[in-house]
């Protein structure tokens, strides 16, 4: 049997699985420990089967003391609020300044429909635009305030 070629590729794979065993056994062998027990008595057995001693907290008798200063936040919510209130102002002029000009001309184009239809026709979006837009406001304008009561509650309580 061992004059055959295929017995070389068994053989050497058996002398490998040897070598790693021999190998482990040894590593086994120069453990310094298994456990906690096999230390002595102010040591512990930490992953590298190493005997370490075990370290002393000492606790501190001084009490920490840490000072929050939120004023920094309450200003910048404050600001932020500002901003959403204004810029929902602006945008509210802005859109109705736009929309007064395009009603105007299309006031324009529907009177001159009007000589031949004779029926005015009216926009019927315009009262619903307007109330969507006073709600949007109002929101924003809620929103903001509670973001403010909120900062000077955070500057209160600071």
């Amino acid at each position: 049997m061992l004059g055959k070629k295929g017995d070389v590729a068994v053989i050497i794979i058996l002398i490998i699985i040897i070598i790693v065993v021999i190998v482990w056994l040894i590593s086994l062998a120069l453990r310094e420990c298994r456990q906690d027990n096999d230390c002595e008595e102010d040591y512990y057995c930490d992953s590298d089967f190493t005997c370490n001693k075990i370290p002393v907290i000492e606790k501190t008798t001084t009490p920490v003391i840490i000072n929050r200063d939120y004023s920094g936040l309450a200003k910048y919510f404050t600001f932020l609020g500002l901003a959403v209130i204004i810029g929902a102002i602006i945008l509210k002029f802005k859109r109705s300044k736009k929309e007064t000009g395009l009603t105007k001309k299309l006031f324009k184009r529907d009177k001159k429909e009007a000589r031949f239809t004779e029926t005015p026709s009216k926009p019927a979006k315009k009262i619903s635009r307007d109330s969507a837009k006073t709600y949007v406001l109002i929101g924003a304008i809620a929103g903001t305030l509670i973001i403010c009561l909120l900062a000077l509650i955070v500057l209160i309580l600071s």
